[in-house]
């Protein structure tokens, strides 16, 4: 399990908790059928979050 840079066990349930939902939340639902009610602005907002998330894990420590 990576380890959040913060080593607080509250950031690292709030880590866990989103890299937990983020694939059910974001990629189930656009990637198993297409839609054009996801709109260019909409995509271009996750991406942005998972801009986040990723940097969050670059910060990361390895295993524990």
């Amino acid at each position: 399990m990576l380890r959040v840079s913060s080593n607080e066990d509250e950031d690292q349930r709030g880590f866990t908790w989103f890299m937990k939902g983020v694939v059910p939340a974001f990629r189930d639902r656009t990637h198993h059928h297409l839609t054009d009610t996801f709109s260019r602005e909409a995509a271009m907002r996750v991406c942005g979050f998972i801009d986040v998330l990723l940097r969050v894990v670059d910060d990361c420590t390895g295993p524990t």
